[in-house]
């Protein structure tokens, strides 16, 4: 990355050196970094998801989901982008609640609409990632909504016969562990 950055200082190379940056926690030179990117294409709005995830990481969550609103709400022709941006905030949402034991609903539960929303629109965003519908999944056991949980994992079991790929092929080896605790816990006891 470093050697790209070198021969070639353009935006986008060193959108990749940020990241290195973040990866291995220089924060602060992923800022200076992003902010070197922002000056050669204010445009680029794939700096906001890296900033929303320096916002995250230092518990600055309504920060964190202003950046990845920046994504979000534009009106990008990135299908990728769009579904990295609301699951972006899906996961911060999450982070947020967990941290905090809250956002609580009306009737002192824990509120997870607004998460649920997000990787909703994720899946819409781009109809082809399976990544959306995976934490969509996660986040419907956590709600208790298990035979919705159960369909979404089932399509990501069956993603390449619905044309799906992964973002995070990790999550791919996963779906089944998880399908499988979810009817292990759904079984009656006896």
């Amino acid at each position: 990355v470093l050697t790209r950055v070198q021969s070639e200082p353009n935006a986008v190379n060193l959108l990749s050196q940020a990241w290195q940056f973040y990866f291995v926690g220089l924060d602060k030179s992923a800022e200076e970094t992003l902010d070197r990117v922002e000056n050669i294409d204010p445009d680029l709005k794939d700096v906001w998801l890296l900033r929303g995830y320096l916002h995250q990481s230092r518990g600055r969550y309504q920060s964190a989901v202003l950046c990845f609103e920046q994504i979000t709400n534009a009106a990008l022709q990135d299908k990728s982008l769009l579904a990295r941006g609301w699951m972006a905030r899906g996961h911060c949402l999450a982070d947020q609640m967990d941290s905090s034991d809250g956002p609580d609903g009306k009737d002192g539960k824990k509120d997870y609409n607004p998460i649920l929303m997000s990787y909703k629109q994720a899946c819409t965003a781009d109809s082809l990632l399976a990544d959306p519908h995976y934490y969509l999944a996660v986040t419907l056991t956590k709600a208790g909504q298990i035979k919705d949980a159960e369909a979404e994992l089932e399509l990501c079991q069956n993603y390449a016969k619905r044309g799906l790929t992964w973002l995070d092929p990790i999550l791919a080896t996963m779906v089944r562990d998880v399908l499988a605790q979810i009817r292990q816990a759904s079984k009656p006891k006896p």
